[in-house]
């Protein structure tokens, strides 16, 4: 019998086979030519848990080690909170002086004021705790990811989360794009349900780091969710709404304004986007509005040939790349791509590019200047040829397609 609505796909998912129905809660797949299979049975499961372990002791290793950069972006966000309402918070020289009583790096508040308005209640607790609980908000953004994005085999994604550099940089900083993640994921957990108009509120909440969400329309746009780019609307003027109300009229203006301060992006030369590919490039401006359109016509492309998961991994990577303002830690948004890849029927070049990038190695010459181009061209360039790759397994039937994620609603 066909399950309700309310029920959760099944924890196997179908990437990119036509042939794979959810049938209730079982499947009928197909096997996939080509791909790699994570090894099955005990020894796997210990292997697994081993790199895990591995995984985890080094985060330990870094959070002890770069501490200069430690709690920096939890430190601005509590600051900002702080100053919310007061008509300064993108007054640089006024945040600086709260970020001076409990850190050394200061950093410029880029996000909307509703932001920093909803950070207020963790504001309030004493820094040590707010500190602590802001990681645990992380932790479990990074748990909802796991739970709700559909696996194939969940042991690719502890592998790649334990050994993920930019989530131990996401976590030693206090970064927020764990929650951009988390609720990108749940906006394509409830398009699969067909709860779109939920999916477009929840999707509103994604631009506390809008310049990461660029593409996002554009898969809404491709997969004809017009209900959803409705949801978007309703909750983004709700959102602009609480902003005005927070910080005035004018904090448009000064958010332009502080986003041209050196502090905004203080080494452009490590920001793994097309921005960061192409600094020093000839006709940069020119080159980046180019590729930027080329990424936008490769997510429409495969979010109208492919599966839902597979086009929201496609827009959360063209975010990135389009993104003018990012660093090593925004690229925990590889990770949905990463796991389409190794889970998927493409070339073995392109499995072994997308292993690389599960290693610490490439984010790590993002922070060296004299390595940083090897570092942007190994992260950057795999999202780009991945979506720029001419292959099949990202073509789907659209009855095929649609009968995947509307079987277990009927």
């Amino acid at each position: 019998m066909i399950g309700s609505g309310l029920r959760r796909p099944p924890r196997s998912f179908p990437w990119q086979d036509d042939t794979v129905t959810w049938q209730g809660d079982s499947l009928n797949p197909a096997a996939l030519p080509g791909k790699i299979e994570f090894p099955r049975g005990r020894w796997a499961t210990a292997a697994c848990l081993l790199l895990c372990l591995a995984g985890a002791l080094a985060y330990v290793e870094i959070e002890f080690a770069w501490t200069d950069n430690r709690g920096a972006d939890f430190n601005q966000y509590r600051s900002a909170a702080i100053l919310a309402g007061t008509g300064h918070l993108y007054d640089f020289d006024r945040i600086a002086v709260v970020e001076r009583e409990h850190h050394n790096r200061l950093i410029p508040f880029g996000r909307l004021p509703f932001y920093a308005l909803v950070f207020k209640p963790i504001a309030a607790l004493p820094y040590a705790w707010g500190h602590l609980v802001w990681w645990i908000v992380n932790a479990l953004a990074i748990a909802g990811f796991v739970w709700l994005w559909p696996l194939k085999n969940w042991r690719w994604l502890a592998v790649a989360l334990f050994w993920s550099c930019p989530l131990a940089m996401l976590l030693n900083y206090g970064q927020d794009t764990a929650l951009f993640l988390l609720f990108a994921t749940a906006a394509l957990f409830l398009l699969v349900r067909r709860q779109d108009f939920a999916a477009g509120l929840v999707l509103a909440i994604c631009a506390s780091k809008f310049h990461l969400a660029l593409a996002l329309p554009v898969f809404l746009a491709a997969n004809r969710r017009w209900r959803s780019i409705a949801g978007a609307v309703v909750g983004g003027f709700a959102i602009l709404a609480m902003s005005f109300a927070t910080e005035g009229p004018s904090w448009p203006l000064r958010l332009l304004d502080l986003s041209r301060r050196p502090e905004f992006d203080p080494a452009p030369w490590r920001m793994p986007n097309i921005a960061g590919l192409i600094t020093g490039a000839p006709f940069a401006g020119a080159l980046e509005i180019l590729l930027g359109m080329v990424v936008l016509a490769a997510v429409w492309r495969i979010s109208r040939a492919a599966d839902l998961p597979t086009g929201m991994a496609a827009a959360l990577a063209g975010g990135l790349l389009l993104s003018h303002h990012s660093q090593a830690y925004d690229c925990v948004l590889l990770i949905p791509a990463m796991i389409v890849v190794l889970e998927g029927s493409v070339p073995s070049a392109l499995r072994c590019w997308a292993l690389v990038l599960l290693t610490p190695l490439p984010y790590l010459c993002l922070l060296v200047e004299s390595l940083s181009l090897a570092g942007r061209v190994l992260v950057v360039g795999f999202p780009l040829f991945v979506m720029l790759w001419p292959s099949t397994a990202y073509r789907r039937s659209p009855k095929a397609g649609e009968a995947a994620y509307t079987a277990d609603i009927r």
